[in-house]
């Protein structure tokens, strides 16, 4: 027991003994032994010491090593499933079920994630590695910004910024997320200064700017004051586009003015009657099924600021018609007071087969007008070809009321312009559409009667095609002008369209007029294979002459910049429906740089949840100071990964 820990047997000479302490040999002999435990001061000093040791606490008891970039690695994925699909309170519970999956797994048993870090890491390494490698993706390319404001469920006020640029990494057009951005008013000047800041704070170049696409709200589309008005002054070569959705909606919705007003009531009072009721639904549900032998389609949601909504709500009524009235009718003796009323009134609306014939009008001479609108809220369309499909809705408009001998003398583009009232058709000559036609022939009315309705579609087409040449003028002129970049006139030989002007207009953003002009001549001679135009113009800006410089690079950038320009809002729309969804009633505390970060992250994951992988810059974020505060430099973050280095080097030595 006393000699435990420093007699050792000397090797090589079973006559002497070994002092570990000491590091001395001496005769292995009792009296020996024991002077060198009890007398020798050398000895005492060295066991002394070694005790001192002992008792020292590890180095490992101050410092923790770094977590492992496998654990790192698993972490990040969960926080960004949770960024995608839940609330953040979730992983509080999901943490702790992936943990107890397996124990004994050297990653599972050891993560650690709830609320606040999982939260940090969304916010301060996610996001911003994400936002950085889309700021290094637009690098000095031009783009465009799609702008709308909003008010939260909180009243706090914000901006969503929608950034369209050509993407060298995706090697197309591309329409994503860029920011959230608080505000303290709505007030245009606000905006304006708060989207400047932003942009340089960013680092992107607001000379680059090509097109910006704004609703039709004062404070961001006005001739004076208004945020378009503020950022045209800096930049002049700007395209301001006024969502055309928007004002096919505003123009739908106006010339539906022109028909008997209890034609929308009749629609809004369907869907009221039913979305409110489950005994109802039921009820109707029960008598469609005896009849049909299938369940009914429901009347979809109507929207007070969408009104072209009510394409699909028009086309249910009509199919399932008869069965309305039939239900209607055995609704109003059955309900009591203002229910009962109310069914009353919607019995004798859809009893009048008169009103049936207003819907079935209304049905067929939208349908141009929902196919357009949902080509300008696609996000594959082919830009360069939106402007014949704008002019052919224009066209069809005029076509239905105007004569064809003086439709036919006005060109394209004067189609906006061109005052039809003075060469309308007389109602006679007018076709309404088969299914129209043919329900006029099963009708028992007076032929008074039927004249009528068809004088008030009449008005109804001429109202649309008024407000159509009112509202999108503008975006006819952008799109007749871009459209002149098309690959199919591109590589026309004789080229139709005359660009000098578009050229004009962007003379800041290339070296030379002429030379532009001199390579739009000649792209002809490229022969290149492409379905797109992102395709076609990316293989035109690869080409480069025997000295290796770009031979059509002044006519690729302006194409490229072009393909930009945004036609509608519906990106910005979709993304505040997600915020909507994000902060709710429930989880109304929620931060606007949080939520920004949410956005970010389930606009900007490539290959979503399910196959994201960490990108270096994540790993290398992913330190308590970073995930805590996100408050520390690049330089400072680079010295604590050489010194958590170090420190494991050192540790495995230990």
């Amino acid at each position: 027991m006393f000699f435990k820990g420093w007699l050792k047997a000397c090797i090589g000479d079973n006559a002497k003994a070994f002092c570990a302490s000491c590091k001395t040999e001496f005769i292995a002999h009792r009296k020996s032994i024991k002077e060198q435990r009890n007398c020798t001061k050398k000895h005492l000093a060295n066991i002394n010491k070694e005790k001192e040791v002992i008792h020292t606490p590890k180095m490992d008891k101050f410092v923790k090593p770094s977590i492992s970039g496998k654990r790192k690695r698993a972490e990040l994925k969960i926080a960004a499933y949770i960024a995608e699909h839940c609330s953040v309170n979730a992983v509080d519970h999901l943490g702790k079920v992936i943990g107890d999956l397996d124990p004994e797994s050297e990653i599972l048993s050891k993560i650690k994630l709830h609320r606040t870090k999982c939260t940090g890491l969304i916010v301060n390494v996610l996001s911003p590695c994400m936002l950085h490698d889309l700021i290094d993706d637009v690098n000095h390319s031009y783009f465009s910004l799609i702008i709308d404001e909003s008010t939260l469920i909180d009243t706090t006020k914000v901006m969503c910024v929608m950034i369209r640029y050509f993407s060298k990494k995706f090697r197309k057009t591309r329409t994503t997320f860029y920011r959230l951005i608080q505000l303290e008013n709505g007030t245009a000047e606000h905006m304006t200064t708060c989207f400047i800041n932003q942009l340089n704070e960013d680092g992107l170049n607001i000379d680059k700017l090509v097109g910006i696409g704004v609703d039709g709200a004062n404070s961001m589309i006005g001739p004076h004051n208004s945020l378009s008005s503020r950022v045209l002054a800096l930049v002049p070569h700007l395209i301001v586009v006024q969502c055309l959705c928007h004002s096919l909606h505003l123009a739908a919705e106006n010339a539906c003015s022109s028909l008997p007003r209890h034609i929308d009531y009749l629609i809004e009072t369907s869907h009221s009657w039913f979305s409110t009721s489950a005994k109802k639904t039921n009820e109707f549900a029960d008598l469609f099924k005896t009849i049909n032998q299938r369940m009914p389609k429901k009347i979809p949601k109507l929207s007070g600021t969408r009104w072209l909504a009510r394409f699909e709500a028009i086309t249910i009524i009509i199919d399932q018609w008869d069965k309305y009235k039939l239900h209607f009718e055995m609704a109003k003796t059955k309900y009591r007071g203002s229910a009962g009323y109310k069914a009353e009134e919607l019995y004798n609306i859809f009893r009048n087969n008169e009103n049936k014939l207003y819907l079935i009008f209304l049905r067929d001479a939208l349908k141009d007008v929902i196919h357009v609108n949902k080509l300008f809220q696609s996000s594959s369309i082919e830009p360069f070809k939106l402007f014949a499909d704008l002019n052919t809705l224009m066209y069809s408009a005029l076509q239905k009321i105007v004569v064809p001998a003086q439709l036919h003398k006005v060109k394209n583009q004067d189609l906006t312009k061109y005052d039809f009232k003075n060469y309308t058709m007389a109602t006679d000559c007018i076709n309404f559409g088969y299914y129209f036609n043919e329900l006029c022939g099963k009708l028992q009315s007076n032929q008074n009667e039927i004249i009528n309705i068809k004088n008030r579609c009449k008005e109804f087409l001429i109202k649309l095609a008024e407000e159509l040449q009112k509202r999108i003028p503008k975006n006819m002129q952008i799109l007749e002008k871009i459209s002149a970049f098309s690959p199919q006139n591109a590589k026309n030989e004789t080229k139709i369209d005359d660009i000098t002007a578009i050229v004009v207009a962007f003379e800041r953003i290339l070296s030379d007029i002429d030379t532009t002009l001199n390579e739009w001549s000649l792209i002809h001679r490229a022969e290149i294979n492409a379905d797109t135009s992102d395709e076609f113009w990316r293989a035109i800006d690869l080409i480069v002459d025997s000295a290796g410089q770009k031979r059509f690079s002044n006519i690729s950038k302006l194409a490229l910049a072009l393909l930009t320009v945004p036609f509608s809002n519906a990106s910005v729309e979709r993304a505040f429906s997600i915020v909507n969804i994000v902060k709710d009633k429930l989880r109304n505390k929620l931060e606007v740089k949080t939520i920004d970060a949410i956005l970010r992250v389930r606009f900007l994951m490539e290959n979503k949840c399910d196959n994201f992988e960490p990108t270096p810059l994540m790993l290398k974020k992913f330190v308590s100071e970073v995930v805590y505060t996100g408050d520390i430099s690049d330089e400072a973050l680079n010295i604590m990964e050489h010194c958590d280095k170090i420190l494991n080097s050192n540790m495995e030595e230990l």
